[in-house]
């Protein structure tokens, strides 16, 4: 059996998903993965050549094979090979929609001699969310919650899931449990620094900072935090009217995506309603201001002017400064 997995990096999930349905129906069965970033492609093609005498079955694995620039002649040598006890998975990213009119073609020759699974990944924020709801039969909201916590890596998102449901061992999913086990990614430390410092809880924020060093994330985080406020600010000034629920949110979220895009797509609306929360605890004025002090320091410490530790000090008791001036 051949499978070709191409497409998005969240392909990784499917990719882990068929594993384990082949591991599932051929117990014991040995697995050899090869990458061809690691110039492993040779010992890929010797294993896809032997047979062993012992006539067990086996998965052959090659890994990021678009780095090869041939991959239509690894598909031919691939439909010469007799894949009676052997469960072959090439794996390949896509960038963009463009279609491969020669791979795909290759791809059609090999079906004619060989059983072909075609498994097609497209590059969409809710592979990953869909994949933890799934796996621990979540909302979608508590799994956003979760991977704003262990991050959007599959691999590190399929080890976290797994080591939770072994945790759970059955039980229904609950937050309290779980989160003494999980592996958190420093961003999101950052992310509470920025929900303390807002809070007011400024002395956490300035000795966790000074022990991690992580000045410059901070600042970044803080930034875009403000920077989202402040549109969020100008369009309910144009008319929209965000609802407080997540449901009612993603809704309206839909009209207003393509002023909130990170990395060249629209935020995550979880992402931007987990901000939305603070909208209240600023004017626009405010805001504003806010922003250009976040400009302000970013230059002067990138020009020397200004340390990083005094920069970021400085910039926390100001924002605290402008909450409470609000509310005195």
């Amino acid at each position: 059996m051949f499978y070709f997995i191409c497409g998005a990096a969240t392909r990784e999930l499917k990719y882990f998903d068929l594993l384990d349905k082949i591991k599932r129906e051929n117990p014991g069965i040995q697995e050899f993965v090869y990458d061809v970033v690691l110039k492993e492609d040779d010992k890929f093609f010797e294993k896809l050549n032997f047979n062993s005498i012992f006539g067990g079955k086996e998965i052959l694995v090659l890994k990021r094979s678009e780095k090869l620039g041939n991959v239509e002649e690894v598909i031919h040598l691939i439909s010469n090979v007799e894949l009676n006890s052997k469960f072959v998975i090439l794996d390949y990213q896509i960038e963009g929609t463009k279609k491969n009119e020669k791979l795909f073609s290759a791809l059609d020759e090999i079906s004619k001699k060989t059983k072909v699974e075609i498994i097609k990944v497209e590059e969409d924020e809710k592979n990953i969310s869909n994949y933890v709801s799934e796996s621990l039969k979540i909302d979608n909201k508590e799994a956003m919650k979760l991977i704003g916590l262990i991050g959007e890596n599959p691999f590190k998102v399929k080890n976290e899931v797994d080591k939770i449901n072994s945790f759970l061992d059955g039980e229904k999913y609950d937050f309290e449990k779980i989160k003494g086990i999980i592996s958190i990614q420093k961003e999101y430390f950052i992310y509470e620094c920025v929900e303390k410092t807002i809070k007011g809880e400024i002395f956490e924020v300035i000795e966790y900072l000074n022990k991690t060093k992580e000045y410059m994330g901070f600042l970044y985080s803080i930034y875009n935090e403000m920077d989202t406020l402040l549109k969020l600010s100008e369009l309910e000034d144009e008319g929209f009217r965000l609802k407080g629920d997540y449901n009612s949110f993603k809704v309206e979220y839909e009209k207003i995506k393509q002023y909130f895009y990170v990395n060249k797509r629209p935020a995550h609306p979880y992402a931007v309603f987990n901000k939305y929360k603070n909208l209240r605890k600023f004017s626009k004025k405010k805001l504003k201001r806010i922003n250009y002090k976040c400009w302000e320091i970013e230059k002067d410490i990138k020009t020397g002017k200004l340390p990083m530790d005094i920069g970021i000090e400085t910039l926390i008791l100001e924002v605290n400064r402008w909450f409470f001036y609000k509310y005195k």
